[in-house]
């Protein structure tokens, strides 16, 4: 068993994305977490796409994987009343036409309560001088909701993240 009595925080190390979708409905089913985070949808790859050769065709299935990941644990998740997060990348779009592109499945846009777009503002990280050098402390962040099923989208907020190490 899995004892989270002192726990604040557990960290898993899926192998794949099937992985993470089993690990993901028992942590909804036991009741012992109220907020679950995955980090990254972008960077799954599916059993069977670490298991073949390079030349052989697995384009899709992690997409599989992830849709019937979302659905089931969606439902698990309001069942059990845990919040879930799920973290995807923006990559560039390479072919320099329209706004970058997400890296996970679309199932992401549809079974989804509420999306938020985060991205840092400024050039520059924010910097301290400490005995004569610029320490990087954090950056400015800028959030904004661009997709919200329970309340109206567009709010937008800034604030600061800043390193674990700083003081």
């Amino acid at each position: 068993g899995l004892d989270t009595s002192d726990a604040r925080f557990v960290h898993i190390f899926p192998d794949d994305s099937e992985d993470v979708s089993d690990q993901m409905r028992m942590m909804c089913r036991t009741g012992l977490f109220s907020m679950v985070s995955v980090d990254s949808i972008g960077g799954m790859e599916s059993k069977q796409a670490l298991s073949k050769e390079a030349e052989e065709v697995t384009m899709g299935r992690n997409a599989q994987v992830i849709t019937r990941m979302v659905k089931q644990v969606a439902v698990m998740a309001r069942q059990h009343e845990v919040g879930i997060v799920f973290v995807n990348q923006l990559r560039a779009n390479l072919s320099g036409m329209g706004a970058d592109i997400s890296a996970g499945p679309k199932a992401l846009r549809y079974n989804t309560t509420m999306k938020i777009d985060m991205k840092r503002t400024g050039e520059s990280p924010i910097t301290v001088k400490i005995d004569g050098e610029d320490i990087s402390i954090g950056v400015q962040v800028r959030a904004r909701v661009t997709r919200n099923k329970v309340a109206p989208p567009g709010y937008s907020g800034e604030f600061w993240i800043f390193n674990q190490d700083t003081e």
